[in-house]
């Protein structure tokens, strides 16, 4: 079973903001970042996805919750060091349209578009 398809699991509607989630914390280290690639394609768009250089498989952790309200869907990731990249080729295999807005919480990320880079820091967001 793929783990884009499943296994999701219910939060109980007790913990705050329930909805479901995936931990790779169960995923064999070999398979975890196949795993997060697919993961991330299923709750974003389509991408690649690699663990960040000198990140050992064995110790990266990646957990993703998922929130539907109606047709907006809510997805918070908390991961160790990643990139993701989605080319020309990912992009063309999309046939709907998206909207997508990143919230920095904790941490950083960079987001890069063409020749144009932004480094969000906690409290910045993107719309993409």
């Amino acid at each position: 079973m793929s783990i884009a398809a499943g296994p999701w699991r219910s939060v109980p509607r007790s913990v705050r903001g329930a909805g479901e989630y995936q931990d790779l914390a169960d995923v064999p280290a070999p398979e975890r970042e196949a795993r997060l690639e697919e993961l991330v394609s299923a709750t974003h768009v389509d991408m690649a996805v690699r663990l960040g250089p000198g990140w050992p498989a064995a110790s990266f952790r990646a957990r993703v919750r998922r929130r539907r309200i109606e047709d907006l869907v809510l997805v918070d990731v908390r991961c160790d060091p990643c990139s993701g990249m989605r080319g020309q080729r990912r992009a063309t295999r999309t046939e709907s349209l998206y909207l997508g807005v990143t919230v920095v919480r904790q941490g950083w990320e960079t987001v890069e578009a063409g020749d144009a880079a932004a480094d969000l820091r906690p409290g910045n967001a993107v719309v993409w």
